[in-house]
């Protein structure tokens, strides 16, 4: 099966790859088979990882991850690319003290009536024992859940 590539969301990638290609940017690697393209970027699984994924184009249905299938498609056609990716968060480290509640604490660790800390202005929360920003998305997360727990709990605490 070939899939119709004819709508394309980003219609200038063709060139901004060949572009790429041609100024020998390191981030990009091309191999005209999956073995040569494993091979060049150190990722012993790659063959492996496509063949499988390819047997489950074939009988559309992703047991593994449970991709719709009117997106499986065989990967077969050369050439191939492997494109390394920088993920990268915007956060801060430095944000202000907060309890659970995201009130934020004093400094003496008791929490200040009323004040709340969310977002990377509560960030301080997020390092120790919780989760690092490494993990993309992991602060956009937090903005969202910060923002919705301090709402939740002002709104238990207002009489």
């Amino acid at each position: 099966m070939h899939f119709d590539y004819s709508h394309q969301t980003i219609p200038e990638l063709k060139e901004t790859v060949a572009t790429a290609i041609a100024k020998h940017r390191a981030y990009l690697t091309v191999a005209d088979s999956m073995a040569a393209l494993q091979q060049k970027i150190s990722a012993p699984a790659l063959t492996a990882t496509i063949a499988r994924y390819n047997q489950l184009a074939t009988q559309h249905q992703d047991v593994d991850f449970g991709k719709p299938a009117q997106y499986l498609f065989p990967i077969e056609q050369g050439p191939f690319y492997a494109i390394e990716v920088g993920c990268g968060a915007y956060t801060t480290g430095d944000g202000l003290k907060v309890n659970g509640d995201h009130e934020v604490l004093a400094a003496n660790g008791q929490a200040i009536s009323g004040l709340y800390a969310i977002g990377s202005d509560g960030s301080a929360i997020m390092y120790g024992d919780t989760y690092g920003v490494e993990i993309p998305g992991s602060h956009a997360g937090f903005c969202v859940f910060s923002g919705i727990h301090a709402v939740d709990h002002l709104a238990t605490t207002i009489k």
